[in-house]
C-alpha cells in the first residue's frame, strides 16, 4: 500500500525552507517516492514527518527510509503485545477434524499451531526487507 503522491509532495514541501533542500526536480521527485514508498499508511506517513522535524537540515531517502521502518516496527510489535487471539506470540493453536474416506468409519483428529493473523505485518517486514535487499534475508 502507497499514499497518495498529492500527500507525500505535501509533506515534502514541509521541509522546502531548510537548508540542503534539493533545487532539482528529480531530487524532489526522489524524496516524493521515499515517502510515498516506504510509510504504508497516511498515519505512518505523517508520523515520519514529524519524526524527521527534529532533525536539522532536509531529509534525505535514507533518512525516510530509517524513520519509517522504526515507526512501522513500533506499530507492529504493539499490535502484536496486544493481540487478544495469541497474546503477542504470534501464533495460535487449531483444532482440526478430517472425515474418513467414504466406507471407512473412522475420522482424524488433531492439532496444530498456526500463524495469528497479527502476524501478517512482521512476515510482511520481512518479505518487504528481503526485496530490498535483494532476496538475501
Amino acid at each position: 500500500m502507497t499514499i497518495p503522491r498529492a500527500l507525500a509532495r505535501k509533506l515534502v514541501m514541509k521541509f522546502s525552507a531548510r537548508q540542503f533542500f534539493p533545487k532539482e526536480d528529480d531530487a524532489i521527485a526522489a524524496l516524493i517516492d521515499a515517502f510515498q514508498k516506504y510509510p504504508r499508511t497516511k498515519e505512518q506517513a505523517q508520523q515520519v514527518a514529524e519524526d524527521l522535524e527534529s532533525e536539522d537540515g532536509c531529509p534525505t531517502v535514507a533518512s525516510i527510509r530509517r524513520v519509517s521502518f522504526s515507526t512501522r516496527e513500533k506499530t507492529w510489535k504493539r499490535e502484536m503485545i496486544t493481540c487478544p487471539r495469541c497474546g503477542g506470540t504470534g501464533f495460535v493453536e487449531r483444532t482440526f477434524q478430517r472425515k474418513g474416506l467414504p466406507g471407512v468409519e473412522h475420522a482424524a483428529a488433531g492439532t496444530c499451531v498456526a500463524p495469528c493473523s497479527c502476524r501478517a505485518p512482521a512476515d510482511e517486514a520481512l518479505a518487504y526487507v528481503s526485496d530490498e535487499l535483494g532476496g538475501g534475508v
